[in-house]
């Protein structure tokens, strides 16, 4: 979370699938936890990698530069753990544990209380987003189905407007992961 989070009019949370490798188990063993703080720092400012360039390029529209926006938003995973260090081979009952029986990532967010959640998760994790989202009021824009063009290809484009039980509103949005995407259609669309 940056340190201008919680002032901010757009609140604006950006949630992957799963953390990816770097950190060494001495870390977690001397901490208990692993504080991925300093490498997102070092990956949106210098990665081209789609995730962290396509991000950096919202950030840079939304806020008029990534110094103001990195200090506006938080950044957070659905899954707390991994399996790999590349692609998301999450099997489905580690999800099932990490999101519906600990619900880490929803207890993140009730106390960040975000007005805008995007999600760069695809489709594989609706289910557990669907049962995070009916404990509000909800209203589907469009369906978990839906997509928008974004280039020549087609991106998915889930969005629900939520009202929480102490009235504040906020949206979710799940839509595709960057990768592969074509970048200035993708960073036009989410920044919108």
């Amino acid at each position: 979370m940056g340190a201008s989070y919680a002032c901010d009019s757009h609140r604006i949370v950006f949630i992957g699938k799963t953390a990816r490798g770097w950190n060494s188990p001495d870390e977690l063993a001397q901490q208990g936890f692993i504080d991925g703080t300093g490498m997102a720092d070092q990956l949106i400012h210098g990665r081209s990698w789609p995730y962290w360039s396509y991000t950096n390029s919202i950030l840079e529209t939304v806020f008029g530069s990534l110094h103001s926006g990195w200090e506006r938003i938080a950044f957070t995973n659905l899954v707390k753990c991994n399996n790999s260090d590349g692609a998301d081979t999450t099997p489905r009952t580690c999800a099932a544990h990490c999101l519906d029986d600990l619900g880490v990532v929803w207890k993140e967010l009730e106390i960040l209380k975000p007005k805008n959640i995007i999600m760069y998760t695809g489709d594989h994790y609706d289910d557990f987003i669907e049962r995070y989202s009916l404990g509000y009021e909800y209203q589907d824009k469009t369906r978990r189905d839906h997509r928008i063009p974004n280039g020549k290809k087609m991106m998915l484009w889930w969005e629900r407007h939520c009202v929480d039980r102490d009235g504040r509103r906020f949206r979710i949005l799940r839509t595709a992961h960057p990768e592969r995407q074509q970048k200035e259609s993708f960073v036009c669309q989410i920044a919108r």
